[in-house]
């Protein structure tokens, strides 16, 4: 019980990241839409979802905010890469690592963003 409640965060991004990949799948199927903005929905819908759950961790940390973002960052590319193997998709393109770094600066942003709403 005590591994469930000290790995919530991740638990929640993981339900996340697999309810938004159905919702988009079947919303490729309906409109059809093309990978590339599916690509870019999926990485808007991400970083909008790992921002607002930094801000909210980022209100209850008394540690430094950029290094509890950084540790959330490279937890979420962790899972992220992860489901990438599962779907046996093993080539690691330039594209890929702009996604990681744009999540990292997400997840940095939002934690830091979270500590100075609480210091207010």
């Amino acid at each position: 019980m005590k591994l469930i409640n000290k790995h919530i965060d991740i638990i929640k991004l993981i339900i996340y990241i697999l309810l938004l990949t159905t919702l988009l799948t079947i919303f490729n199927l309906i409109f059809n839409i093309n990978n590339t903005l599916n690509s870019f929905i999926s990485l808007i819908l991400i970083s909008l979802y790992i921002f607002i759950s930094n801000i909210n961790n980022g209100k209850k940390i008394t540690d430094k905010a950029y290094k509890v973002g950084l540790k959330r960052g490279i937890k979420t590319i962790i899972i992220l890469f992860i489901l990438n193997l599962l779907t046996f998709n093993i080539y690691f393109k330039l594209t890929t690592l702009y996604y990681y770094l744009i999540i990292i600066f997400i997840s940095i942003l939002g934690s830091i963003i979270g500590i100075n709403i609480k210091n207010r």
